[in-house]
């Protein structure tokens, strides 16, 4: 029945690391959707509309200890148009990114073109057009 023989048994045994990766992991989740929410000033309700939930199943979400899907984490970041959960590879290519695009806007040295367009290098690697006075750029089409 019981596998421990005494309270302080119960406390003194180490807990799996799954487990506390787990609790960690959930807790951070259940915190991240708690903080989008009070961003947009939302209530589980609002929540729970958005994701045609039940209101009961959201705090249950937001208690700490859900077991979420891969799939309702998406629907949640799907929601907030937020990231929830990141690896350490996605960190890795997105850090990527903005290094190369930092790298990159470092170069720019604008150009004048013939007939009063301006491009930088960097817009031409880019593929986006631009004629002098432009306030947003147009992209090429490929």
């Amino acid at each position: 029945m019981n596998k421990y023989k005494s309270v302080a048994d119960f406390f003194n045994t180490e807990t799996p690391k799954n487990m506390e990766y787990f609790t960690d992991m959930s807790l951070a989740v259940s915190e991240q959707i708690m903080q989008y929410m009070k961003e947009k000033g939302w209530s589980q309700k609002q929540l729970a509309i958005e994701l045609g939930k039940t209101e009961s199943e959201i705090s249950k979400w937001l208690s700490g200890m859900h077991n979420f899907t891969l799939k309702s984490v998406a629907k949640i970041a799907a929601v907030f148009d937020k990231e929830i959960i990141t690896t350490p590879l996605l960190e890795e290519g997105r850090m990527a990114e903005e290094t190369i695009h930092s790298l990159l806007q470092g170069f720019l040295v604008e150009t004048e073109r013939s007939e009063g367009s301006v491009q930088t290098p960097y817009e031409e690697l880019v593929g986006i057009k631009k004629t002098k006075g432009e306030v947003e750029p147009q992209l090429k089409a490929a």
